[in-house]
């Protein structure tokens, strides 16, 4: 996993890198492109919209029962980003 040495400094994204997932302060948290994207379990599962993210086209990772976790290519386009973004206010707003 590259030369990562203790104490070395950790490389800052491009400021614009994720500038679409940036969020007001809340559960949802962004570190360059990844993105994590909470839920209520008791609503619906982390799992269930991965599921329905799935069959719309976009690939998330799970972390628990109640997080979301997007994970673009470092080269995807603004455009692209848009897209699964909206595929996400769809899911979510089912």
């Amino acid at each position: 996993m590259g030369d990562r040495r203790r104490g070395a400094p950790i490389p800052r994204p491009d400021r614009r890198s994720g500038a679409h997932l940036r969020a007001p302060p809340s559960r949802s948290a962004t570190a360059g492109v990844w993105a994590g994207v909470d839920v209520d379990p008791t609503v619906v599962t982390a799992a269930e919209v991965a599921r329905r993210l799935v069959a719309r086209g976009v690939l998330v990772d799970v972390v628990g029962d109640a997080t979301i976790v997007l994970v673009p290519p470092l080269v995807i386009r603004a455009t692209e980003l848009d897209w699964a973004i909206e595929q996400l206010r769809v899911v979510l707003a089912a």
